[in-house]
């Protein structure tokens, strides 16, 4: 599972994918996608790259042209399209402190070049701001690169950062000189392979512990390189599994999805339960009625089963067990097996992040050592929370009077689609609130009073836009989201979000991304306020003259909305004591 990790942290750099982009580099608001991906293309900008907490699938190089005699850091990818690699949210409150390890694979293609690997660490705010002091500033290797690729091992000291659940890592890899750089030549690094310790092995190990966030669904263990299994059910040495979860944010978990066979005819049946923590194993005790598959509908060929569970609510930030057992006696021919990850394998050595896999040993927990796996193939799914949809019925509050129209976003789709139409600049220096109409009002949205919750990220976004002319160069809008007051006056804005994606010139074009920051309380009565922005797109800064579309308010998909973790409620107002009391002794309320 994403959220769990062993104590220290490696982060993969992915390759091929752009994950994001933003040109406006330093200062304002900076545009980060950690879910829209797609591929770049020979263009300006900045390309944002994954990074993820397992190794790629497919190796991939980029490159950097050498310059003579230049002392500067050069950016793989070059001046024309510098590349960054961004980390999706982190799912907990993280400082990081201690020694940083890079692993970089890369060469040069002539020793003349004198050139060596350098990297960079910076923090991304859920504001989509960078952090002004750089968590390493830049460390050089400190030995020229060869012409044939290998890995290049160094370490640094970070700067003390304390980072929030919500915030991204901003990993910026380069070459700089090792004696007199020539020009002439090239550097390269390479990125998102699938083999431990071969080309494309490229990551960065932190000391501290950390994971990433994911949607707000459900935690996802993907299929592993190598397919392995672990067994349970055919004698008292392994009579159960277990693996650890832990979700960023409070959750209710609805079903466990396991991929699952068995060998032989049992008739009894898998069992799986939710346990709490208890000194690192599980409790023994379930959190609610387990859920169960029967034996005779599992195939003897690995097959995914989901699993029904009583809604067990979760806390944040705390480890919760799935365990896996059978509700008859142990059977040596007629048993199951759950797949999982193999951790001995050279190509995938790196535990998932649910840990070892935990086996029942005569009612006692122990790591499978022997044959250490991980979790692989499986996923818990929550109950969803509440969708809003921006609508066009007016807002119950207007705070910025005649120069702002003041809109409802609630959990229940609009009458219709409605446009907002908003005016291309040339090269904004700050991202443009979207208007009601092209040189109209400025629009922004307002819940209804909200009863008290804990506002937790990932929110997921939808936005249905489109720009009238390709020049536009004008990227989906980006979403804000703040916390007010019931009036709405005195916005705290928790977290925003810029895809950095071109918008087509296309009807019915969306694109779907993640706005996170730390967790905050909203007390009973605030609203939220909801804005949406456009910015340069990745490739070339903004042009003037042309328009940019944003369809809500629709009453069928696909529409804008965002989705989050958590289920709102209408703050309801009440009469005080005193009055309800007069009230029923005049009979003005009915006994």
């Amino acid at each position: 599972m994403e959220a769990l990790a062993p104590m220290s942290t490696q982060v993969f750099l992915q390759g091929l994918q752009n994950i994001a982009a933003c040109d406006a580099w330093g200062s304002g608001i900076a545009a980060w996608n950690p879910n829209t991906a797609y591929y770049i293309t020979s263009v300006t900008g900045n390309a944002i790259y994954a990074c993820r907490l397992s190794r790629g699938t497919s190796g991939s190089g980029i490159t950097v042209p050498t310059v003579a005699s230049s002392t500067a850091r050069h950016r793989f990818g070059g001046a024309a399209l510098p590349t960054h690699w961004v980390t999706p949210p982190l799912d907990r409150d993280v400082t990081l402190a201690s020694t940083v390890t890079f692993n970089l694979w890369g060469f040069e293609n002539s020793m003349s070049a004198n050139i060596q690997m350098a990297c960079r660490i910076e923090r991304i705010l859920g504001d989509g701001s960078v952090s002004a002091t750089a968590v390493v500033a830049g460390t050089v290797f400190g030995t020229e690169l060869g012409t044939a690729t290998a890995a290049q091992n160094f370490t640094a000291t970070p700067t003390s950062t304390a980072f929030n659940r919500g915030d991204r890592l901003l990993i910026t890899p380069y070459v700089t000189n090792i004696g007199t750089q020539a020009a002439g030549f090239t550097g390269q690094i390479d990125v998102g392979g699938s083999t431990a310790g071969a080309s494309g092995d490229s990551y960065v190990t932190f000391t501290e512990d950390f994971g990433f966030m994911q949607d707000a669904a459900s935690l996802v263990a993907p299929a592993p390189p190598v397919d392995a299994s672990a067994g349970f059910g055919a004698a008292a040495t392994n009579n159960g599994l277990a693996f650890r979860i832990r979700s960023g944010a409070a959750r209710t978990i609805a079903s466990v999805t396991l991929n699952l066979k068995k060998f032989g005819t049992p008739v009894d049946n898998v069992v799986v339960a939710i346990q709490a923590d208890s000194s690192g194993v599980p409790s023994g005790s379930d959190l609610a009625t387990a859920g169960t598959v029967a034996g005779g509908t599992i195939t003897t060929s690995y097959a995914d089963y989901t699993i029904d569970i009583t809604d067990v609510d979760i806390a944040a930030d705390t480890t919760y067990w799935v365990v896996v057992t059978r509700s008859g006696a142990v059977d040596g021919i007629n048993n199951y097996s759950m797949q999982c990850r193999d951790n001995t394998n050279a190509g995938d050595a790196t535990p998932w992040r649910g840990g070892i896999v935990k086996n029942r040993d005569t009612g006692s927990w122990v790591d499978t050592q022997a044959n250490p796996r991980s979790v692989a193939s499986a996923t818990v799914t929550f109950t969803s929370g509440s969708t809003l949809y921006p609508t066009d019925t007016a807002g119950q509050v207007d705070p910025n009077g005649s120069t702002h129209d003041s809109k409802e976003a609630w959990t229940s789709k609009g009458a219709g689609d409605t446009n907002a139409v908003t005016n291309t600049a040339a090269a904004p220096a700050s991202p443009l609130l979207l208007t009601t109409s092209a040189g109209g009002n400025f629009i922004e949205w307002y819940t209804r009073k909200l009863q008290a919750f804990t506002l937790a990220g990932p929110v997921l976004v939808r936005v249905q836009s489109k720009e009238s002319n390709a020049a536009a160069n004008a990227s989906y809008p980006g979403v804000e989201i703040a916390v007010c007051a019931s009036d709405g006056t005195s916005p705290v804005v928790w977290g925003y979000t810029n895809p950095g994606l071109e918008l087509s010139t296309l009807d019915g074009t969306f694109t779907s991304f993640f706005v996170a920051a730390d967790d905050v309380a909203v007390t009973s009565g605030q609203r939220l306020r909801i804005r949406y922005y456009i910015d340069d797109a990745s490739a070339a800064a903004m042009a003037s003259g042309q328009t940019v579309t944003m369809v809500y308010g629709g009453a069928v998909a696909p529409d804008t909305l965002l989705t989050l973790g958590q289920v709102l409620a209408e703050a309801t107002a009440s009469a005080p004591p005193g009055l309800t009391d007069f009230y029923r002794q005049n009979n003005l309320i009915r006994r």
